[in-house]
């Protein structure tokens, strides 16, 4: 099956293959309250005794409300896209590719604490499964809620997973910051609103009802206008009240929990910030690179006991590393080489990545039939 059709399957819900065995949880009513630690704190408690409906409720309002952990979450994640995905058998490799969609939504579980997954088909060459909500999980850990009664966990009856990270996920010691943060921007955005604009104190000797109207309506009306004419004897003075102290202060607070969040995400901030130095930004990447390290050690593992227990024999999940070559510099290495030995055009085609024209696969398939008979005669 081509890698297209491998993910209009996974998208789609309603594959006639699949759609029967599909399971449905029970409906959870989740509100949307306002976030704080108080908040938290409770839910961390309530989780770790085996409910995780408020902690999975604020997890959900964090990414959504939280632009910076939502992008270095991204990040972490599709950081397994830039390998290619190959199951070791003995000296062999083979690319499975179709296997990466599974492989991201395991790595969740160490974003989020964990993550149930049904899944519906496995092999080496397809995927098809489905991510279902966590706060239905049972107490015990053991059973999963849907609408038609409880569902073990396990590859029977229904393949349905829960895989555990052992923690309560990034996202979780993430929540202080992205709490604290969003609070600051809805207070900063306060001051804003009280404060930003210039504030125009009006004095006025005399108790003429149609002046004081006329005041009125020249304040109300004035928008953008550059120019205003006063009644005689209107004093106006324009006040700043806006402070750059005060806006350091808001986006002092939010800066520091953005780094936080990338610290704790990434490993590092260089490559979501602007760093100080060359030197430094490499260091940082190195930093990052434990971190994903470690990701796809964890995903590999997984990865492999589910596709043991569905009858995929591999000895090893192995992510290798896609290296983009450097275009300019490799035409100008082929450029020299050609002049010394002739190339094939197929392998400067393929090296590059350019389709084949028609008339030049119709040519290098002619020149493999003649050497094919010259050998045959020989």
């Amino acid at each position: 099956m081509k890698p297209i059709e491998v993910i209009k399957r996974f998208l789609s819900t309603q594959h006639p293959e699949i759609q029967e065995g599909k399971l449905m949880p029970k409906r959870i009513r989740r509100t949307v309250r306002s976030l704080d630690m108080a908040k938290l704190k409770s839910a961390i408690d309530a989780a770790r005794n085996g409910m995780w409906t408020n902690l999975v409720n604020i997890q959900t309002q964090i990414e959504t409300l939280d632009a910076h952990l939502a992008s270095v979450l991204f990040k972490r994640i599709e950081s397994l896209a830039t390998y290619e995905l190959y199951l070791k058998r003995g000296n062999n490799q083979i690319l499975a590719q179709e296997l990466m969609p599974l492989a991201q939504a395991l790595l969740r579980s160490i974003l989020c604490g964990r993550v149930v997954i049904q899944i519906l088909s496995l092999n080496k060459d397809e995927v098809d499964f489905q991510i279902l909500p966590v706060d239905n999980v049972e107490r015990d850990g053991k059973t999963y809620e849907t609408v038609d009664g409880k569902v073990p966990f396990g590859f029977k009856p229904k393949q349905l997973y829960l895989i555990d990270s052992g923690g309560l996920g990034v996202i979780t010691t993430a929540a202080p910051y992205s709490i604290y943060k969003i609070n600051a921007l809805g207070d900063y955005a306060q001051y804003a609103e009280l404060y930003a604009m210039p504030v125009q104190d009006v004095s006025y000797k005399g108790n003429d009802p149609a002046v004081q109207q006329q005041i009125e309506t020249i304040l109300k009306d004035q928008g953008g206008n550059a120019a205003r004419i006063w009644p005689e004897g209107v004093t106006v003075n324009t006040t700043n009240s806006a402070s750059s102290a005060a806006k350091e202060v808001y986006s002092g607070l939010i800066d520091y929990c953005d780094s936080q969040i990338s610290k704790l995400v990434l490993g590092q901030t260089m490559t979501t910030d602007s760093g100080a130095s060359y030197s430094q930004s490499v260091t940082h990447k190195e930093q990052q690179e434990i971190v994903f390290a470690a990701d796809r050690k964890f995903v590999g593992g997984k990865l492999r006991e589910l596709l043991e227990l569905h009858g995929v024999p591999c000895d090893e999940v192995v992510f290798q590393q896609v290296e983009a070559i450097d275009l300019k510099s490799t035409a100008e290495a082929m450029k020299a080489v050609n002049e010394l030995i002739e190339i094939p055009k197929d392998y400067l085609y393929s090296l590059f990545g350019i389709p084949l024209p028609k008339n030049e696969t119709n040519e290098i398939n002619e020149t493999s039939d003649e050497n094919k008979d010259s050998k045959e005669m020989v």
